[in-house]
C-alpha cells in the first residue's frame, strides 16, 4: 500500500494489522480518513500516527489503546471524528483530548 500516495481513505477493519504495520501506514502521508477498527494496534503504534497530520477521522474501536495513545492522537489536530473503544482510556487520557478543538464526534465506547 505504500506506493498510494495519493490515497486519502483507508479501512482496515479487522484485517490482522499490528504496530508494525502501522509504520507503513504512516507513509501514506495524504490519508484523512483511517478505520484500524478490530485490529492489534496498541498506543505504541498509534504514536507513528502522529505524522499523518491531515487525518479527520480516525477509528480506533476494539484496539488496544490507552491513555498514552489518546496523547499521541492529541497531536493531530485536525481531526473531526474520533472512534476509541476507551476500556483502557481513563479521564488521564480524555483531558489530553481537549485540543482536539475542530473534534465534532466523539465515540467512548464502554465509558
Amino acid at each position: 500500500l505504500t506506493g498510494l500516495l495519493q490515497l486519502r481513505s483507508l479501512v482496515l477493519d479487522c484485517c490482522h494489522v499490528t504496530n508494525a504495520g502501522i509504520h507503513f501506514i504512516s507513509r501514506l502521508t495524504s490519508l484523512t480518513r483511517l478505520d484500524l477498527s478490530d485490529n492489534a494496534v496498541t498506543s505504541s503504534g498509534v504514536g507513528a500516527l502522529t505524522v499523518l497530520s491531515g487525518l479527520t477521522h480516525l477509528n480506533l474501536f476494539s484496539t488496544g489503546v490507552s491513555d498514552t495513545g489518546a496523547n499521541h492522537i492529541s497531536h493531530l489536530l485536525k481531526l473531526r471524528i474520533l472512534n476509541l473503544d476507551s476500556r483502557l482510556i481513563t479521564d488521564l487520557g480524555l483531558v489530553s483530548l481537549t485540543c482536539l478543538t475542530d473534534l465534532q464526534d466523539l465515540d467512548l465506547f464502554g465509558a
